[in-house]
């Protein structure tokens, strides 16, 4: 599944962050972290959500940057 987090469809990325943040393991942190500078809000939306219900610290630093995202959806997960 982390293969497709680097997929050229958003649609495909932003499925596999869901599924990640859905299982909630910690070991997917690392492979979802790239994916909060995605060029799709969507795919950066769901990244958030998912590093949220794995609540590992790793993530809050980049998760901070996110504050100031443009797209508000992102903005408001973060």
């Amino acid at each position: 599944m982390v293969r497709t987090l680097k997929d050229n469809e958003s649609l495909v990325r932003m499925e596999a962050t869901k599924a990640l943040g859905f299982i909630n393991d910690t070991r997917a942190v690392e492979p979802l972290i790239p994916l909060l500078v995605d060029n799709d809000s969507d795919v950066r939306f769901f990244a958030v959500q998912a590093l949220g219900k794995i609540n590992d610290t790793l993530a809050i630093e980049r998760l901070k940057l996110l504050l100031k995202d443009n797209d508000k959806d992102v903005r408001s997960a973060a």
